[in-house]
């Protein structure tokens, strides 16, 4: 999460959200096939494109019932076009995903840590780094953690060197004791022919030190009570918390 406030709003204050985006939907249910994907072929079965889209089907559903806040379609983004978006992935993932795990071992699916934050000088951390890593492959001798995203333009030099997911979920792994393995974002876009890219996203100690100084950094801030929203971009007009953003700077209650 790239804005302290709205961490602040959702872990702290429990602000409710005003609405969901069609891309969380999209993502969601795009994430849940793939990953049922990856756990049957875990299982050593075979993963037929029609399967796919059921699993895509049977999480949008859920999602659309969802009893949570509104989703706010738009113009560009309705319930139809975005359906019709995310079975167009699932059928490229298909094609060009399936493909990537023929002479892969899949390791792990959906796997969930909490790891304690270690820099390379033995300090730790007093909070423990939590979270899911979507797989662990291994592939011509090397482990390699994957992170699946959808996106709607390719990821940047800058935005890959300086990601801290990456760097979170590498050392995540270490830590578990699967040795020092690679990292790759598989980024299929969000577009009429939808593509799936590999992008390489290795990590070392030097990675692991400026994830644990950022993280040591962010602790200092929250025990001194220091929640500064992130300067105004595009995600503003989109964010679930603008509402109680816009009443926590009004000097009220969020």
């Amino acid at each position: 999460m790239s804005c302290a406030l709205q961490w602040k709003l959702q872990r702290l204050d429990g602000a409710k959200r005003s609405h969901r985006s069609p891309s969380l939907i999209l993502g969601r249910s795009y994430h849940e096939a793939v990953a049922n994907a990856l756990i049957a072929l875990r299982q050593g079965k075979v993963v037929e494109t029609d399967e796919l889209a059921e699993w895509f089907e049977a999480a949008w559903a859920r999602e659309i019932k969802n009893d949570g806040p509104p989703i706010r379609w738009t113009a560009k983004a309705t319930a139809e076009n975005q359906h019709e978006l995310g079975l167009r992935m699932v059928d490229a993932w298909s094609d060009q995903g399936l493909p990537l795990f023929a002479d892969a071992e899949i390791v792990a699916v959906e796997l969930p840590f909490t790891v304690p934050l270690m820099n390379s000088h033995g300090e730790v951390l007093e909070h423990p780094l939590t979270g899911y890593v979507d797989a662990v492959i291994r592939r011509g001798g090397k482990t390699i953690v994957l992170d699946h995203k959808t996106a709607s333009q390719s990821y940047s030099e800058t935005e890959i060197e300086l990601n801290l997911q990456a760097a979170a979920y590498a050392y995540a792994a270490r830590y578990l004791g699967y040795g020092e393995p690679g990292f790759e974002f598989h980024v299929m876009s969000k577009a009429k022919k939808p593509k799936l890219t590999v992008v390489p996203a290795p990590r070392t100690d030097d990675d692991f030190d400026r994830l644990f100084m950022i993280a040591r950094d962010a602790e200092r801030l929250i025990e001194a009570g220091i929640f500064l929203p992130k300067p105004p971009d595009w995600m503003c007009a989109g964010c679930a918390y603008g509402r109680a953003c816009r009443k926590a700077y009004a000097g009220k209650a969020a």
